[in-house]
């Protein structure tokens, strides 16, 4: 019984470990999605405000206005870069007309501008469109979202490329579960040996009464009036054979003679 509480237990700690994680590998796609939607956003609204002059700061609110658009491309990344910091497993590159122009590659741990990527991305890319797909570099899964960026002051194309490392990402992930399964087994195995002992000491005393209690059934033998009987319907008893059945020893008892 012990065994199998603890088994059905297992079970339900393995089930509910590989369920939370496969539901954190779901929210991660989900994570990537948003936050390229995010700079997406960032971007678009910068280029609505327009550059702020010299002495502003990059940290200036993103919903004021300046009294100019931006005319230039590549002065509207330039501000755009200096106003956002990638995330610990996300790399950005901005390309203008095809070309890598800028890039966070002192703060990244990997770099987009890499001639597989480039050209990845300029086979990818749509005009007015943001694009998400997956590219692999150097063994790595990246999934890199290509947003598009035309000025009407300046007719060349620019795409802001923003790579996320799904590989280490997933890593953390699996890492985490395989943490979790040892976690989990080595409290089964406390658990266990503590319901042993538990259980050992409750049924002791039980355990120690049980050969008191065991009884031994044995057939119970024919009453003597139904053996007469069926020797009387069988023919009779043999001559003597009635008084003997009938006969019992007699006893000596202290002080009394026997007639």
């Amino acid at each position: 019984m012990l065994a199998t509480t603890l088994g059905f237990l297992a079970a339900a700690l393995l089930l509910v470990g590989e369920l939370t994680h496969y539901l954190r590998l779901v929210d991660l796609d989900e994570s990537v999605r948003q936050d390229i939607v995010q700079e997406a956003g960032e971007l678009q609204r910068l280029a609505q405000r327009g550059p702020l002059g010299p002495d502003a700061s990059p940290s200036e609110d993103l919903d004021a206005t300046a009294e100019e658009p931006f005319t230039d491309v590549a002065q509207l990344f330039c501000t755009f870069m200096t106003t956002t910091v990638p995330g610990e497993h996300e790399s950005i590159l901005v390309l203008v007309d095809g070309e890598p122009a800028f890039e966070h590659a002192d703060r990244s741990r990997f770099q987009l501008d890499a001639p597989a990527t480039v050209a990845a991305v300029a086979e990818r890319a749509r005009p007015g469109r943001t694009v998400v797909f997956d590219h692999e570099q150097d063994g790595r899964a990246l999934r890199l979202g290509v947003i598009s960026v035309r000025l009407d002051e300046d007719p060349r194309q620019g795409y802001l490329v923003g790579g996320f490392d799904m590989s280490a990402q997933r890593d953390i992930v699996l890492a985490s579960l395989w943490r979790y399964l040892v976690i989990a087994g080595l409290a089964m195995v406390v658990a266990g040996l503590a319901a042993c002992v538990m259980v050992g000491r409750v049924t002791a005393p039980v355990t120690r009464l049980r050969p008191a209690c065991v009884c031994t059934f044995r057939p119970r033998r024919r009453g003597l009036a139904q053996q007469l009987l069926d020797d009387l319907l069988a023919g009779g008893p043999p001559a003597g054979e009635g008084a003997r059945m009938f006969s019992c020893p007699s006893h000596a008892v202290p002080g009394h003679r026997a007639p």
